[in-house]
């Protein structure tokens, strides 16, 4: 099994000695230069070890079955998949030729909690439906097409998905009958003129920027309102805004879409879902990222790390996610984990 190289201990290059690099209380776990990677085996059947892969490649984190997925964009035409286990070791990984993600494409990527894949080119979105079993997995390929250009998605479970709209405010529910081998697309957030949303919205929300399934079952999201980030929740068939206090969890400046190298790479990634039922939120706080963990239901918001310094860019996002108690996080083109925000 192989584990994590810890980055910077006792060398001239880290300005200090015998202490690992830190940021806002999290130590550095793998950075760009090459010199800390994601440590796996080379298996037989991969042929691109992804020990050769730096940190830099990697664009989005998602938590998932006690594990933290690391997806790499982009990689000699292939995109990468890391499995990490709570205690930080690498316990799988693998290979896929996704469609568009990592290239110039106004897609999205998504990574579920059993490490699925899914990638969107436009309105057309390819779904690899993984199955980890130990250190392997193995795969089929779908494929549908959106009723509209495709800005974020999420995995509900390993066959159903939710898919928003980058142009509008507007949320499927897709779902792959595993028997038929069909797959069935439905309307769950609409405006005041989509009748056959199953919720509705009095206005557009305007492009759906980012879309979390929390632990019980609620659906998080993020719009993007004429620059504006606002962060809503649907619940049941109520479609409710998550107020939270003077604060905005998710302000971002505003970004170009046409500029974005894939639709949803955003310089920071705004939600993700907390295993206790919270929001990990990410957003501009006094010129820097800020992470907090926001209840959906109360508004309140934790405040667990202050990114002073860090500036976010498309090559270089600020991405977290919750595994077990611990925060990992990526900024300045490293993977950052900060132990115990949760209480054991």
């Amino acid at each position: 099994m192989a584990a994590w190289v810890v980055a910077c201990v006792a060398t001239a290059a880290c300005g200090q000695e015998d202490e690992p690099v830190r940021l806002a209380g999290a130590e550095r776990l793998a950075d760009p230069s090459g010199s800390q990677r994601l440590g796996v085996d080379e298996w037989e059947d991969i042929e691109w070890p992804l020990e050769d892969v730096p940190m830099s490649a990697a664009s989005d984190l998602a938590p998932g079955d006690g594990r933290l997925y690391v997806l790499f964009d982009g990689v000699g035409g292939e995109e990468g998949i890391v499995a990490v286990s709570e205690a930080g070791e690498v316990v799988g990984s693998g290979l896929v030729t996704m469609t568009g993600a990592g290239s110039e494409t106004t897609g999205a990527a998504a990574v579920g909690a059993r490490g699925e894949m899914a990638d969107a080119v436009g309105a057309d979105v390819y779904p690899h439906t993984f199955r980890w079993v130990d250190d392997s997995y193995t795969t089929a390929l779908h494929w549908f097409t959106a009723g509209f250009e495709v800005g974020a998605m999420a995995f509900v479970h390993r066959t159903e998905m939710l898919v928003g709209s980058r142009s509008a405010g507007e949320i499927d529910v897709v779902a792959l009958d595993t028997v038929t081998g069909e797959i069935g697309q439905r309307q769950l957030l609409g405006g005041p003129d989509d009748t056959e949303a199953a919720v509705r919205s009095d206005e557009d929300l305007g492009p759906i920027v980012a879309i979390a399934v929390l632990a019980q079952g609620f659906v998080a999201f993020v719009t993007d309102q004429d620059g504006e980030r606002r962060l809503y929740m649907i619940v049941g068939d109520e479609l409710q805004e998550v107020a939270a206090g003077s604060v905005n969890p998710v302000a971002a400046e505003a970004v170009d879409l046409d500029g974005l190298p894939r639709g949803d790479r955003w310089p920071m990634a705004p939600i993700s879902a907390s295993p206790d039922g919270r929001i990990v939120a990410v957003g501009e706080h006094e010129g820097a990222p800020r992470i907090t963990l926001v209840d959906p239901e109360s508004g309140g918001v934790d405040v667990l790390a202050d990114l002073q310094g860090v500036k976010p860019t498309v090559d270089e996002r600020v991405v977290a996610a919750i595994v077990g108690n611990d925060l990992f996080f990526l900024a300045r083109g490293s993977l950052w984990r900060k132990e115990d925000v949760l209480p054991r």
